[in-house]
């Protein structure tokens, strides 16, 4: 039902449906006029309505694909996210995994120069013993092959005297092979310790610093120990004199006292008397200094 209401004078006051009657009338031309705009009007509500209704679905799927498409981007950014995260617990796994083989492999390679550190001492003071048996035994006869192995093996003793042939060179005797076989080794400890130092000085970060200062004091500690015996035998030969009775051609006889390792030297001259202060040092330097050494090292660090 379409309501035209008039002011009465026929104009047009309000149009519009529902209404249960019209307020006044107006002329015929008006009234068609009133109610042909107002079909229109009402006509094209209507049509804009169903419009709106026919558009609402499409609507709505395309929000719906919208909101699947935006959870299907997100799951697969959770995906991604998850499976980067696995790959790092991969990657950190793989990395600690590789670490503690790596660190069990310089465990075993540090055992394994440890084992043969230890057997390689042990065949130096083999040898060292073997090469200290004819100054030790001089009245035993040895063979021939033994001696000149114990020649050939003096280079482990760093017996430079016995190695060099310097009575090929120049007239020595016991003094000059004593002075060389102790100060040359003191020389190569200084100099050891020396480049030690100044290596260990040039680093920076100070575990490195330690670790260069380390190796250097190894090499002066292995250098102690391989000419100990050797060295500490030339020392205490110097006091090792014997007694001779010489028969004068006039039916006197005479003592002599000549130092062993070196008959041309007589124990009470006076060069003998001046070497022995030298002598005396390094006693307390080899056969007394290098145990004391090793003591304090095993005081300090048990």
């Amino acid at each position: 039902v379409v309501a035209v209401a008039t002011d009465g004078l026929g104009g047009v006051a309000a149009v519009g449906t529902g209404a249960a009657d019209v307020l006044s009338k107006g002329s015929t031309g008006t009234n068609e006029m009133v109610v042909g705009a107002a079909t229109d009007l009402i006509t094209k509500k209507d049509k804009e309505e169903e419009d709106d209704k026919a558009a609402s679905p499409t609507e709505d799927l395309e929000k719906d694909d919208e909101d699947e498409l935006e959870a299907r981007a997100a799951a697969d950014d959770d995906d991604e996210a998850r499976a980067a995260a696995d790959d790092g617990d991969e990657a950190r796994a793989a990395a600690d995994q590789a670490a503690e083989d790596e660190a069990e492999e310089e465990e075993e390679r540090k055992t394994f120069w440890e084992s043969v550190q230890t057997k390689f001492k042990i065949l130096i003071a083999v040898y060292q013993i073997q090469n200290a048996l004819p100054w030790t035994l001089p009245f035993v006869s040895y063979p021939d092959a033994f001696e000149a192995l114990v020649s050939w093996m003096s280079f482990i003793e760093l017996d430079f005297v016995r190695i060099i042939p310097v009575e090929c060179m120049m007239p020595h005797n016991f003094f000059y092979k004593l002075f060389a076989s102790t100060i040359i080794p003191l020389g190569l400890a200084g100099i050891i310790l020396v480049c030690g130092k100044i290596a260990s000085l040039a680093r920076r970060d100070p575990t490195d610093r330690r670790e260069v200062w380390i190796y250097a004091y190894s090499w002066f500690l292995l250098l102690t120990y391989v000419v100990f015996t050797g060295v500490s035998t030339t020392v205490l030969r110097f006091f090792n004199c014997v007694e001779y009775e010489s028969v004068n051609a006039d039916g006197s006889s005479k003592k002599l006292y000549v130092l062993q390792a070196d008959h041309s030297i007589s124990c009470e001259s006076e060069s003998y008397k001046e070497w022995k202060g030298y002598a005396w040092i390094m006693v307390f330097v080899y056969p007394v200094g290098i145990p004391s050494w090793y003591l304090l090292e095993l005081l300090w660090w048990r």
